[in-house]
């Protein structure tokens, strides 16, 4: 009768200290509007606050959670706390990131996510959607094209669209010798997240 005694106060000692357990980070990221947790001890119930912002969670298990946002970050450091139970955590996350990719003459991507891209005409669009950027000014892309037949490229148009929800278009034409043609090309365009 003893011995079931002891094991009883003995799982309800483990069960205390885990619930009472100080979360541990080991890492996080920022991408696509949402930052990812990893680490320890993320018990219920659970808060994430970026610089003193309350995020919402709309994943969470004793490892790992997943907060939106709201709204897209400027590039930099920001202060991370996690709050289980009635413990908390503090780090550092920071929001960059680079959308490339390389793009053949027809306009399929062969590499890169976070842009599609339309030819019409010789003419390119890259589209962007809602959130991508941040900030007043209009992203401003780097397109490298392949050469055509030995000749240097010239760009016959460039123009950005920016209504300012952080989506963008940005056209632009290729022309050597001012004849419109259609090339592969890199493109890369750092950017807020």
């Amino acid at each position: 009768m003893r011995r079931s005694i002891i094991a009883s106060s003995f799982g309800a000692i483990l069960f205390s200290l885990s619930a009472n357990a100080t979360p541990v980070v080991l890492n996080s990221a920022i991408d696509n509007g949402q930052v990812t947790i990893n680490g320890t001890g993320f018990v219920s119930p659970l808060t994430v606050q970026l610089n003193g912002k309350k995020l919402t969670v709309v994943a969470s298990t004793a490892t790992q959670i997943t907060a939106n946002l709201g709204a897209p970050l400027a590039q930099g450091t920001y202060r991370l706390v996690v709050v289980a139970g009635t413990a908390r955590a503090t780090t550092t996350v920071t929001a960059s990131g680079i959308i490339s990719g390389f793009v053949n003459a027809d306009c399929s991507i062969q590499t890169g996510t976070g842009f599609t891209c339309v030819v019409n005409n010789g003419a390119y669009t890259l589209t962007f959607p809602t959130g991508t950027f941040n900030g007043p000014t209009p992203p401003v892309a780097v397109v490298t094209p392949f050469y055509y037949g030995g000749n240097p490229m010239n760009f016959g148009f460039y123009s950005t669209t920016y209504p300012g929800d952080g989506s963008a278009t940005i056209a632009f034409s290729f022309s050597p010798n001012g004849v419109v043609v259609q090339v592969p090309f890199t493109y890369s365009q750092t950017v807020n997240v």
